[in-house]
């Protein structure tokens, strides 16, 4: 009698899945869900990838930049555990793909950057190349594939960047470097969330010194009139250089409020003088 064998395959569908859809080809809303999962210890990307035919390579490739970046994380204490990483965690990550493009990609799949309308237009198959075996993760620092070059670099102005960590500016090896820029423009649209009550004082009194100059000028003195005008614009600059002052150091001191402000294009860092 001839005796049988069995054999039990382990192997599941995702294992012999390919994918044909480019990470960029998906709705911006939907590519921003795909990162967050990859990025995520509680939900699983590979039942996403499959879904929306995604490219495996591309959402493996990113996989591997998590995995290889948190443990380098985890060596160097930045992070107590990667398999149990928290939102904080998941910051510190992305923080280390800073001045690449996938990491100003990724950066607007979370808060408070993903408040921003459009999204930065990337190459995904960059990241088909990237090894995507367990073996390979410690093989080569991981830092080593931004500083060499491996990995784009992110689009910028050569005189301004609108999108530096607030760890990297405030890295000691930096000091000198970089100025803070407030936004004339842009601040004035997030005075109520910076709380000054000065803003509020000169934007109720000013309008009111300007159309009480006029009858002043014609009944009393052209002069008195021009010195109301000249009062009011005073008081304006005044109050807006104490709202710029505030929102500066804000954001110098608070990273949650520098990530903020620099996500709504109020600051930004140039190279100094």
């Amino acid at each position: 009698m001839t005796e049988t064998r069995t054999f039990t395959s382990y192997a599941t569908p995702y294992d012999s899945f390919v994918g044909q859809r480019d990470i960029s080809g998906l709705h911006k809303e939907d590519a921003d869900r795909l990162i967050r999962e990859i990025f995520c210890k509680d939900t699983d990307f590979r039942e996403l990838v499959m879904e929306w035919n995604v490219r495996k390579k591309q959402a493996e490739g990113l996989w591997f930049l998590v995995v290889g970046l948190g443990l380098r994380l985890e060596e160097f204490g930045r992070i107590r555990d990667f398999q149990e990483r928290d939102d904080d965690d998941i910051e510190k990550i992305i923080s280390a793909l800073d001045g690449t493009a996938v990491g100003r990609r990724v950066e607007e799949a979370f808060p408070p950057f993903d408040a921003l309308s459009s999204r930065t237009t990337y190459d995904w198959s960059e990241l088909e190349d990237l090894p995507n075996a367990l073996d390979h993760y410690l093989s080569q620092p991981i830092r080593e594939l931004i500083e060499d070059g491996d990995l784009a670099p992110a689009e910028s102005d050569s005189v301004i960047r609108d999108r530096m960590s607030f760890e990297e500016l405030h890295d000691p090896r930096n000091k000198g470097k970089w100025s803070l820029v407030v936004d004339r423009g842009m601040a004035y649209r997030v005075a109520p969330r910076v709380k000054t009550g000065l803003l509020g004082w000169a934007s109720l009194i000013c309008p009111v010194i300007f159309i009480a100059s006029v009858p002043v000028m014609i009944w009393v003195s052209i002069w008195v009139g021009l010195a109301m005008i000249v009062a009011g614009i005073v008081i304006l600059k005044w109050s807006a250089a104490d709202l710029r002052k505030r929102i500066f150091e804000k954001a110098l001191t608070d990273r949650d409020e520098y990530r903020w402000l620099m996500s709504r294009r109020v600051i930004w860092v140039r190279p100094r003088d």
